[in-house]
């Protein structure tokens, strides 16, 4: 009777776990996810919009405004990141002959991690001129 307590117990603290664990990493995976979504083409309009809280009348004047500030950050980040995959491969070129292959190749492997995670993430909004464009978009 005492093993049998002793097993359900362990048994719901380990579920327990498992769930903390599951529950900590989504919600961090969203906070990121947030995070990185606000250099997006379309979440810097919305945010404007948002704070703002623009009547029709002066939602109509701000959105070419916001449209063409969208834009140049969306371009801005996109050669922020051409840049730094770059300057990451230059590197690589420079450590090259001062590691060994294993070394190598774990460098080679977080460079193509590193490019596959922004390629997962797709292109970051609609072209300029397309896309969501009323007030209360989200």
């Amino acid at each position: 009777m005492k093993t049998k307590s002793i097993i359900i117990i362990i048994a719901t603290l380990l579920i327990g776990f498992a769930i903390g664990f599951l529950t900590n990493a989504q919600i961090t995976r969203q906070r990121l996810d947030t995070f990185v979504s606000q250099g997006s083409y379309n979440f810097f309009r919305y945010r404007m919009i948002r704070e703002i809280n623009p009547d029709p009348q002066q939602a109509e004047k701000i959105e070419p405004i916001l449209e063409k500030y969208a834009r140049l950050a969306d371009e801005n980040i996109t050669q922020s990141r051409m840049q730094m995959q770059e300057l990451h491969q230059k590197m690589i070129d420079e450590l090259k002959p001062y590691l060994t292959a294993q070394q190598m190749e774990w460098v080679q492997n977080a460079h193509q991690n590193f490019r596959g995670d922004a390629q997962r993430r797709g292109h970051r909004g609609p072209p300029p001129g397309r896309g969501p464009r009323h007030r209360n978009w989200q």
